[in-house]
């Protein structure tokens, strides 16, 4: 999977953000934005182009395709011959066309791995209070691959926004949630698809709303937070093939943090939000979300908190942290 925000020769990274990323990459502006500003401001005004490929004594490689960005001729990805390549311009004019009436907008778009990924998050008008001052806004999202390496996918996703701390929707689970899109086909074929999935999204936001209030609704009692901790973050026994004395202790020291977040971080002190199941998610989410990261320098230290947070390990925590709170709660 993709590595690390794109950043180019001059160190300037490729990515804008309306709301100041905390990996401290890529354009700041002040609010929402159209896909002319993004494309511009986030220097994705770059096109993928193609080259044969042969074996090294000249035969022909049987179709297969070298795709490369044409402005520095960096090699992304092999593709086959039924590949088809969905420009970031094409990939714009889509999400584009989702926009009804110009009420959603840009939330930020940037390249990953020197361009083989694009993403592109829109930001919808609607928010959805959990308690009272504990609000999250509603998302729609683009991944594309210019490397062969995956399909297109749209779907739906949430951001709690007194922390900037993501909750993933069902949409990994099939269903309305996401939308598939293969290289081979016109991204234009699926945007019937997507119309509908923005029109219904609203069924899946509150499905999703109903958990959280359901999970603040719950107070864990006796010792089922040191049961949570025992589910989310158990610490590893001797007989385990992977316990070393050093991972043990380190996973002792992100339980000891998270135990902090749930009984002293501000989000979780929020009057409706403290001692509740909805808290003992949001401790274990913001753990992950603002945990510092080992890197040579700042923005090595910023694209690996990048990278474990959107696809890596961290992301599986916060999963499994909201999956089983939902369990605790007999939340369905």
């Amino acid at each position: 999977m993709v590595a690390n925000l794109t950043i180019r020769e001059d160190g300037s990274a490729e990515g804008v953000f309306a709301t100041p990323p905390w990996h401290n990459l890529g354009v700041s502006l002040v609010d929402a934005f159209t896909s002319e500003v993004a494309i511009r401001k986030g220097q994705l005004d770059w096109l993928v182009e193609q080259v044969d490929l042969q074996a090294a004594d000249g035969t022909e490689a049987m179709g297969w395709k070298l795709n490369r960005r044409a402005d520095n001729k960096l090699a992304l990805g092999i593709v086959g011959p039924q590949y088809c390549i969905v420009q970031n311009h094409e990939a714009f004019k889509f999400m584009d066309s989702l926009v009804m009436d110009g009420i959603v907008k840009y939330e930020s778009a940037f390249s990953l791995g020197g361009g083989k990924q694009v993403v592109l998050l829109i930001r919808m008008p609607q928010v959805d209070e959990i308690v009272a001052g504990d609000t999250q806004e509603r998302f729609g999202l683009l991944n594309t691959s210019h490397d062969g390496s995956s399909e297109i996918r749209f779907g739906i996703t949430t951001v709690r926004v007194c922390c900037q701390n993501t909750l993933k929707l069902a949409m990994d689970r099939g269903g309305i949630g996401q939308i598939r899109l293969r290289h081979t086909q016109s991204i234009h074929d699926k945007l019937t698809e997507a119309k509908r999935l923005i029109a219904e999204a609203d069924k899946v936001f509150e499905e999703q709303t109903r958990k959280c209030r359901q999970l603040a609704k719950y107070r864990l009692v006796s010792n089922e937070w040191q049961r949570y901790l025992n589910i989310v973050a158990p610490v590893p026994q001797t007989i385990d093939p992977e316990y070393t004395p050093q991972r043990a202790k380190r996973i002792v020291e992100t339980r000891t943090n998270m135990d902090q977040l749930f009984r002293e971080g501000e989000h979780q002190q929020m009057a409706g939000v403290q001692g509740t199941a909805w808290a003992a998610y949001n401790a274990v989410s913001e753990y992950v979300d603002a945990l510092p990261r080992r890197g040579a320098n700042d923005r090595a230290r910023s694209e690996a908190r990048f990278r474990v947070v959107l696809t890596g390990t961290g992301h599986n925590i916060k999963q499994r942290a909201f999956d089983t709170a939902c369990n605790l709660a007999e939340v369905n």
